[in-house]
């Protein structure tokens, strides 16, 4: 079958002379584009109110960054443009969420107050979503081929087709002769085509453009099908992807579709910082499918975290000198502060978990599960070890400390069961499990509850122990507050309550002062500051800026998650250590011989319970000191299993 080429003038004449179908049949179709919502203040404002119908637009993210978020919003702002908004998301990773789009269309129509039965109005709105699986190139090709069909078949019953522009202009069209016909070498109905080729994608006639834009595609994720093509045969693979974003191009243009991509980012190798800090220095990030994709889209955004507070953009990005305009880059180890925008899972009733990653971006998996009190934040003690050794690090909020929504009545079962929810959602197979200190009880509750699920190690470092251990040997100081929770919990929350107000009036230099004597010369503090600690602070200002950040987060929603932590640790744990499963899990213990904290009596303690189940390990260090200073032995050990 012969092809009509056309010449480019030619389409923007057609272009040009087309003209809107309706009651404005005599307006130019080159009328302002609407423009489709992202939910996002900063991300609209970016793009002049929104996206634009008629176009094809790119996101670039990370697989656990806020893109699927944005999918799920511009699905429940275009839906709500009116009911004959339709939408098709072609999903290629399988990870598709129908139940949250619905509870997110729920929450919308509340929002805006209008009365009736929401969750049948999502319901009525959902059916106007087509999902369509493909799972490699060539399905995601038959996919797009297949909407273009239903696409022109539904505008074929409402009007009679325009005919091709080829056949509109015969001044700007070129005929392809016989010997180019046979050159295109199309397999003919007896003829059997190539093990890999792909189906053709007709294009078919032009329909009328419709302003209106009641169609929106969602492909997720487009690298996850073309990025094996560009693996096995790149020169190959990129004629094809070049191919397809053409025929994806002509349909969007024709049916003035919302057109959105999502893409995966990845580094280069080689990858560094740009010399001169500014916002982006830190983002090593690149989009996926090669520099040259950019070109193929009319908008491309690049999903990248930045830090959380001012004071890490100092640390990551610089100070300004004197009056002079120029910035350097800051010498207090600027690794310790590389928490970023922190990202969240959004868990049943709407609870938010609150999640922060360090060390690498790849590599096997620890989860990492702070002390008591603490955050997230403890985690960036772990950061440039855990890039050096090539492990990635994810650290958790409990519910009720940092950015994590408050869980009444929860278990330390129950926050296990929130690790395993965030491994699912960050596509991991196997993983680990670190806790430190109060962390402990919830990694060995991960270990009962995780162990052949998924979870291949857990390591515990100075972790406290069961209720029936008891505190012997631990400081005064730690004994009477775990007496005080166990039996006169709400004297703890009116004590902690007015301990948080007045460290929220403190600067955070100030506060930095008082943790500093805390650990080095406080003449108040019983047992006395061990010589190891005070070393540990005494060249390390980083260290002591983590944890005045740490402090604040800990105490970021008030006293009710201080206390409901504690209160788990010190209650019945809803199963014994001797539960175990250790043939499906790895268990191992680090403790300080030098700690008041939590003593190595109680590690010794554990193992007895586990009958030395469990790989066992004692340092002469103190509680931080054995957190900090062994931070390369205790993350190698963790992850052997995981390699």
């Amino acid at each position: 079958m012969a092809v009509d080429a056309v010449l480019a003038s030619t389409l923007w004449a057609a272009e040009q002379r087309r003209t809107v179908v309706g009651k404005d049949a005599a307006k130019s179709a080159l009328q302002p584009p609407q423009k489709l919502a992202t939910a996002c203040v900063a991300l609209d404002t970016a793009l002049h109110g929104g996206l634009e119908y008629g176009q094809i637009h790119c996101i670039s993210a990370e697989a656990d960054s806020a893109s699927k978020e944005v999918c799920h919003a511009l699905l429940t702002s275009h839906l709500s443009t009116g009911s004959s908004a339709q939408a098709t998301v072609i999903d290629t990773t399988n990870s598709f969420d129908v139940k949250r789009l619905h509870s997110i269309i729920v929450a919308s129509l509340r929002r805006s107050e209008k009365g009736g039965d929401h969750a049948s109005a999502a319901l009525e709105a959902l059916g106007r979503v087509r999902v369509m699986k493909a799972f490699d190139f060539i399905g995601l090709t038959e996919s797009i081929s297949e909407l273009r069909d239903s696409l022109e078949a539904a505008i074929s019953e409402q009007q009679r087709p325009m005919p091709s522009i080829a056949a509109q202009a015969p001044m700007g069209t070129i005929r392809d002769s016989d010997e180019e016909d046979d050159m295109l070498n199309v397999p003919g109905p007896d003829t059997a085509a190539a093990p890999n080729a792909l189906p053709l994608i007709e294009t078919g006639a032009v329909s009328d453009l419709k302003l209106h834009g009641d169609y929106l595609v969602i492909i997720d994720n487009i690298a996850h099908a073309a990025g094996p093509l560009l693996k096995s045969n790149h020169s190959q693979g990129q004629a094809l992807l070049s191919s397809f974003m053409r025929s994806l191009f002509h349909l969007t243009r024709t049916h003035n579709i919302a057109t959105l991509l999502i893409n995966s980012a990845t580094t280069y190798p080689n990858a560094t910082a740009t010399d001169c800090p500014s916002i982006f220095a830190s983002c090593l990030l690149r989009p996926a499918l090669g520099r040259s994709f950019a070109y193929l889209v009319d908008t491309h955004m690049l999903l990248h975290r930045l830090p959380l507070t001012s004071e890490d953009a100092k640390a990551a990005y610089g100070t300004q000198v004197g009056g002079t305009g120029q910035r350097q880059v800051s010498k207090r180890s600027t690794h310790y502060l590389r928490s970023t925008v922190t990202p969240h899972l959004l868990r049943p009733f709407g609870r938010k978990l609150a999640y922060a990653h360090y060390g690498s971006r790849t590599g096997p998996t620890l989860f990492f599960l702070h002390g008591f009190p603490g955050s997230r934040l403890q985690a960036a003690i772990y950061h440039p070890t855990a890039q050096h050794l090539g492990i990635r690090l994810v650290a958790l909020d409990r519910p009720g400390i940092g950015q994590s929504s408050l869980h009444p009545g929860r278990t330390l079962v129950d926050h296990a069961e929130d690790v395993r929810c965030l491994a699912n959602h960050l596509e991991l197979e196997t993983y680990g499990v670190i806790g430190v200190s109060g962390g402990g009880p919830y990694a060995l509750a991960s270990a009962k509850a995780l162990a052949g699920r998924g979870l291949e190690s857990v390591t515990v470092v100075a972790g406290m122990g069961p209720l029936g251990i008891g505190t012997t040997g631990m400081n005064v100081v730690n004994r009477v507050l775990f007496w005080a929770l166990q039996y006169c919990p709400n004297a703890v929350r009116w004590l902690q309550t007015r301990v948080s107000a007045a460290l929220a009036k403190l600067t955070d230099e100030q506060l930095a002062r008082a943790i500093t004597l805390q650990f080095t010369r406080h003449p108040l503090r019983w047992p006395k500051p061990h010589p190891q600690d005070a070393a540990l602070f005494a060249n390390n200002p980083a260290l002591i800026d983590l944890l005045v950040q740490d402090s604040r987060q800990a105490n970021a929603q008030g006293v009710h998650g201080f206390v409901d932590d504690g209160r788990l640790l010190v209650s019945d744990w809803g199963f014994r250590v001797e539960e175990i499963e250790t043939e499906k899990v790895q268990v191992k213990l680090w403790y300080g011989s030098l700690d008041s904290n939590v003593p190595v009596r109680i590690g010794e303690e554990v193992a007895v319970r586990m009958k030395g189940r469990v790989e066992w390990r004692v340092e002469e260090r103190t509680h931080l000191g054995l957190f900090v200073g062994c931070a390369e032995e205790i993350l190698r050990d963790a992850v052997k299993g995981l390699m």
